[in-house]
């Protein structure tokens, strides 16, 4: 990516020769040094697993009609290309509608080459601001024209910075009458998802790799710290070797942070488009230009994680400066998207980029989404609702969510006063909770079911737990691990249904925590504030609908489960434990919907002559542990006919 002169790099007697091949003069204007051709390795994170995978022409979808309709028919490259040698022709390609056309652009060289060239040839840059200006924007272009979206947002196109400056979209709806909406698909596991959301990763604390590279070093830094080897942090290498402490051994833990860790963002590794931020790595274990970049590397590290990963306010000390902090934001501020790697391998050099999609799990387009839209906009309002319910507040930052620190402490990019606000809303919605569970509570007293000799609600509860209890201890799914130690309390079960403490948020991509937690929190307001009839008819749809999907997934794993057992699949063993445990908790949620829920909604309008809510018709479903079964009830009647005779 950078101008290098060879002859100045072999005669700068500061400069190693394994720095040699990233050393930057830092000299503006200079020529764009772009070829008419990169490879390009996209990165794609998904709501659907976040692991990051490359982009392939195989992981795109093609619609039929446009697979027949397109213009010319070309072999195509395994994976995009890429130039910053033109400015992309954004109108022209907007224009395009046929999708396998636009795609036909990107991973063939010859179409690739012949569309660009097209835009307008950039020949000098007057400074890095302006080179990678010109690397985002066509980044963002290509993200526009393969990746368009159409639902539920027009244009869902975004940047990993916005996150940070809380700024708008790079993409506002657009007007441009010339312009295709397209639904564009890409293929996960096998399965075809609709994107609805793209956010490309051009900042260094979001950016998957560079923000796990803050985290390492902010761990390391600690151990230094509290180990007495605070000087590892502030000389480099070829000073330590000196020190009498260091000079015949260092520490292997600065030898694997050195050698592996930091290994991985150097030439021939990975050179990023930020020229300060990649100095600081590359010339970190040695004194170039009389700078001390092992101090400077470190104070960096310290102040990101710090500002921005701990939230908190960083002021002027004795090893941070005001003009150190004006310099590390300066850097932060940087387009960081694009990296050359594998750069001593030989043919078309190859550059990586990082995304993050957000998919739905249908394969949505024009002839499907108007049946869709409602549905979707339900669920995730619900989800919102959830998430406000449990204390989890809107995010300000995009950073995965698996960063931590060692030491627990709190993983957000929002400064102090933020923080408290966010800790105060956390304790409004622990508020919420308890108001929800003292509601849940008023009804444990009464019996289950109008019989005699039936158990209280809270006995009932109490057996269902139990089982729960018993059968998660043989059950081996990680996601499951947690669930085996935390307390089955019936005070304990509206907290632990709303914050998905017995079972995962997903269960076969259903959200049955976050439905249920959305039914109690609308029945609780119910039961405090009745007659609101427009309010009581949605709870009363949802609760059928929650019963349905709750049957649906008995249903389904059942259906596998025999499906296993005929193939004498291993793992049957395994599932069908997994699908026990899973059929308790499910039976725990029906009985507080049918014989909690329900039945105190119908106590309650017994007697409104302006809403009849019908009488339970669920509660002739089986409900594990009940005394009275269909077969007491036929012999019940029988007796009856019998003394009528």
């Amino acid at each position: 990516m950078y101008n290098i002169n060879r002859f100045e790099m072999e005669n700068t007697p500061e400069i190693s020769k394994e720095n040699m091949e990233v050393y930057n003069d830092d000299i503006w204007p200079k020529t764009n040094d772009s070829l008419d051709v990169f490879l390009l390795n996209i990165m794609i994170e998904t709501n659907i697993q976040d692991t990051p995978e490359l982009l392939t022409m195989n992981k795109l979808v093609i619609p039929e009609k446009d697979e027949q309709e397109q213009s010319q028919r070309l072999s195509l490259n395994d994976i995009p290309f890429f130039t910053y040698k033109y400015k992309y022709p954004l109108t022209l390609l907007r224009k395009i509608g046929n999708y396998k056309d636009r795609v036909n652009i990107f991973f063939n060289q010859g179409e690739f080459n012949r569309v660009m060239s097209k835009g307008e040839e950039i020949l000098i840059f007057n400074n890095e601001e302006e080179m990678n200006s010109l690397l985002e924007e066509n980044m963002m272009i290509m993200l526009e024209i393969l990746f368009p979206t159409k639902f539920p947002i027009i244009d869902n196109l975004h940047k990993s910075s916005d996150y940070l400056s809380l700024s708008s979209s790079y993409r506002p709806l657009s007007f441009d009458k010339t312009k295709y909406e397209l639904f564009s698909h890409l293929k996960i596991n096998n399965k075809e998802h609709t994107i609805e959301k793209v956010t490309l990763y051009n900042d260094i604390i979001n950016h998957p790799l560079y923000y796990q590279l803050i985290y390492k070093t902010y761990l390391f830094q600690n151990w230094a710290n509290s180990n007495k080897h605070a000087l590892l942090l502030q000389e480099p290498k070829q000073s330590l070797l000196m020190d009498e402490k260091y000079k015949n051994k260092f520490p292997l833990e600065y030898l694997n942070y050195e050698n592996s860790t930091l290994l991985e963002y150097k030439y021939p590794n990975r050179v990023i488009n930020n020229v300060e931020f990649q100095e600081l790595i590359t010339n970190h274990e040695s004194m170039v230009s009389n700078k001390n970049y092992t101090k400077d590397f470190h104070n960096m590290i310290k102040y990101l994680y710090k500002r921005y990963f701990q939230g908190h306010e960083i002021t002027e000390t004795d090893s941070i400066s005001n003009k150190d902090i004006e310099r590390f934001e300066q850097i932060l501020k940087t387009n960081s998207l694009l990296c050359d790697i594998n750069m001593k391998k030989s043919g078309i050099p190859t550059k990586e980029v990082y995304i993050r999609m957000n998919l739905h799990e249908e394969k949505i387009d024009d002839s499907n989404v108007d049946s869709i839209k409602c549905k979707y906009y339900g669920e995730a309002a619900g989800e919102q609702l959830h998430k406000l319910m449990i204390g989890v507040p809107t995010k300000s930052y995009f950073v995965n969510p698996g960063m931590a620190s060692s030491n627990n402490d709190s993983s957000s990019f929002i400064n102090k006063d933020d923080v408290n606000k966010s800790t105060n809303k956390k304790i409004n919605y622990m508020e919420e909770i308890e108001k929800i569970n003292n509601v849940f509570v008023d009804h444990l007293k009464n019996t289950w079911q109008d019989a005699k000799g039936a158990l209280t609600i809270d006995k009932k509860l109490f057996e269902i737990l139990n089982k729960m209890k018993k059968n998660i201890l043989d059950v081996q799914d990680k996601k499951y691990q947690v669930f085996k130690t935390i307390n089955y309390d019936t005070r304990s079960i509206v907290e632990y249904i709303l914050k998905d403490k017995y079972l995962p948020e997903n269960i076969n991509n259903v959200k049955m925590n976050q439905s249920m937690s959305i039914i109690l929190n609308n029945w609780a307001k119910q039961i405090k504030k009745p007659y609101e009839y427009e309010k009581l008819t949605e709870l009363l749809i949802d609760i059928d609908d929650y019963i349905n999907r709750l049957n649906s997934i008995r249903s389904k794993n059942k259906i596998m489960l025999n499906n296993m057992e005929r193939k004498n699949d291993p793992n049957y063993l395994k599932y069908n434990i997994l699908y026990k445990y899973q059929n308790e908790v499910l039976s725990l949620y029906e009985f507080i919907l049918i014989y909690v829920v329900y039945n105190s909604l119908v106590k309650v309008y017994l007697d409104d002559s302006n809403y009849n809510v019908p009488k339970n018709k669920y509660s002739k479903s089986k409900t594990t542990g009940g005394k009275r079964t269909r077969r007491n009830k036929n012999k019940n009647s029988r007796h009856k006919r019998t003394m009528k005779k």
